[in-house]
């Protein structure tokens, strides 16, 4: 009775790859913990660890606490409070200098996931076409399979996934109808950032093709080592074809639990993203809204807080991205450079062809575990996919880490994404318990050599 069958073609849509990692760990937890094995250290999640702003924390309780009145909570308005959305604007005036956005042209989403789902929810059609270089953030594809639409990736990965204006050329060759292009820089889940040139080179590319709409997923944009672009600072005129995603969630308030999400646009675009949301999730919560002018109102003001907050979350993930490489590259792994955000993309392909041990004792903290019976566990003797690299790690070395196919590149590659936001302990402990799983597959696989 409840068969496929009843589905609509969009609930069919395949399962986030990195929820799937998510969804995973809690059952590989409870079953480590089991067996007295140490629990997993969470390396998936881009989700920043340190405490938010003091200051944030003291405004949402003046708001849950006033003093005269009674307390209560209306619904907002679809877009967002006025307030809020006066305050967005001038948000946007800092980060985009060149060009000017009202009230009409901004409103407040559940996160930035929202903010894309909303711009593609208005821009995209069954069977239209949307571009971006790889890799790209994993909802992507799924947002835009679910409207009927195709996700075209530009390849990178042959540059060490650096885009360029040549090869954006190169697949507007091939595909001159495509809709729209997303545009995420700093990369998740590289890091990199576009170089001045490089948005040159862009910005000359898209003024070849006017009637394509640029989607800008801008929330690493704050934790950059320095200056960062965008097409709009480059050429303001883009503004009338330009989305502009951003959030709370990184290096504004580093709080994604609050869902808060910010778009800019033209004003019909805009009305028709707040119709969208008006049917989905309706008005933002009244206390994300307070947190988000909160945050805004520290930025804007640069206070000593938000300054000392920033400065240190920048440094720290800095730290924590550096050990991090160090210790993995001497594994074998190879990194993709870069200073921003929070993420390590590294490639493990010297794993591919060796073959899983089935019994392996590990010493972490000057303890042993002996595991026992891997290959039936995780259901393969040799290393042919990313997924499986990430699979070993999270059954032997107790670390959750994501596939690089979540974010569109080859599986046969052999890339992992190493969130580094998380305290310098825990990152120790992780690197120990990679190294102890990793380390006697090559000297297994160097004694199966010798005895070849």
């Amino acid at each position: 009775m409840y068969g496929e069958h009843f589905l609509a073609l969009r609930a069919k849509t395949n399962r986030n790859p990195v929820d799937e990692i998510f969804s995973r760990i809690p059952v590989i937890d409870h079953e480590r913990r089991e067996r007295n094995l140490p629990p997993i250290i969470d390396l998936s999640i881009g989700e920043p660890h340190l405490g938010i702003n003091d200051n944030v924390i003291k405004s949402l309780n003046q708001f849950l606490h006033p003093s005269e009145t009674d307390f209560v909570l209306p619904y907002s308005p679809f877009p967002g409070n006025q307030d809020s959305l006066e305050l967005i604007t001038h948000l946007y005036k800092r980060y985009y200098p060149s060009v000017d956005y009202s009230t009409k042209e901004v409103m407040i989403t559940n996160g930035a996931t929202q903010g894309i789902w909303n711009a593609l929810s208005i821009l995209i059609n069954a069977e239209d076409q949307v571009l971006t270089f790889e890799p790209y953030f994993a909802a992507y594809e799924n947002q835009i399979r679910a409207l009927g639409g195709t996700l075209i990736k530009i390849p990178t990965h042959d540059h060490y996934f650096q885009p360029s204006g040549r090869r954006l050329e190169e697949s507007l060759a091939k595909f001159p109808k495509a809709k729209a292009i997303i545009l995420n820089y700093p990369n998740n889940p590289t890091g990199i950032d576009l170089s001045e040139q490089t948005i040159m080179d862009i910005v000359a590319v898209l003024a070849k093709y006017p009637n394509l709409c640029i989607i800008i997923d801008d929330v690493y944009r704050e934790l950059t080592i320095s200056m960062h672009l965008t097409v709009l600072d480059i050429n303001p005129s883009l503004k009338n074809r330009c989305i502009v995603v951003n959030s709370a969630s990184k290096g504004l308030i580093g709080a994604p639990g609050l869902r808060a999400g910010m778009v800019a646009a033209n004003s019909e675009w805009i009305e028709r993203m707040i119709n969208i949301q008006a049917i989905t999730t309706g008005g933002i919560s009244a206390l994300t809204q307070q947190a988000l002018m909160a945050g805004i109102n520290e930025q804007l003001n640069t206070t000593f807080k938000y300054q000392a907050w920033l400065t240190k979350t920048i440094q720290e993930y800095k730290i924590n991205k550096n050990f991090v490489s160090q210790q993995i590259e001497s594994l074998g792994f190879n990194i993709i450079p870069s200073h921003n955000g929070f993420f390590i993309l590294a490639r493990a392909n010297f794993l591919l062809g060796k073959t899983v041990p089935n019994t392996l004792t590990v010493t972490l903290n000057n303890t042993s575990y002996t595991i026992k019976e891997i290959q039936n566990k995780i259901g393969f003797s040799t290393f042919k996919t990313d997924f499986q690299i990430a699979s070993y790690l999270m059954h032997v070395a107790g670390v959750a880490v994501v596939p690089g196919s979540a974010f569109g590149i080859s599986e046969s590659t052999a890339y992992l994404r190493f969130s580094c936001a998380k305290h310098f302990s825990q990152l120790e402990q992780a690197c120990a318990a990679i190294h102890a799983a990793i380390a006697p597959i090559s000297e297994f696989a160097d004694l199966e050599h010798s005895h070849a």
